[in-house]
């Protein structure tokens, strides 16, 4: 019985240490992208993917964003365990969105969002295709 406390506890203690560290990194990427320019209503039409994988900041997510793309810029929405951890959803307009490494043929694009250095899936410069 007491084995199975101790191994209560620190599984407890895991995934309070791996919750905080993972909003750490949450918070660095979404949470500065959502305080610039937070979310917007998105286009008819835009074109619409989930659990996409791209990295910005420190961080990177790996099939947890989905993302939609219209003629205002690029709309990030946390799949439900980014937002268990603290992401909230960003529409980052197309003038603070620099391509700084386009490669034809790479399925991920180097870019900057709103000063953040990141790579992002090439569709969402290629109208989604």
């Amino acid at each position: 019985m007491t084995v199975a406390f101790i191994i209560a506890g620190v599984v407890l203690f895991d995934l309070i240490i791996v919750s905080a560290v993972l909003g750490a990194f949450v918070s660095s990427s979404f949470g500065k992208l959502t305080k610039l320019h937070p979310p917007r209503e998105v286009e008819a039409g835009a074109v619409r993917r989930n659990f996409q994988s791209m990295s910005f900041g420190a961080a990177n997510f790996g099939f947890c964003v989905h993302i939609a793309v219209d003629s205002f810029g690029v709309h990030f929405f946390p799949s439900a365990f980014l937002r268990w951890v603290g992401g909230k959803p960003s529409s980052v307009p197309w003038s603070h969105v620099e391509i700084t490494d386009k490669n034809p043929g790479k399925r991920y694009v180097k870019c900057t969002l709103a000063g953040i250095k990141g790579v992002m899936p090439g569709w969402c410069f290629d109208g989604g295709e």
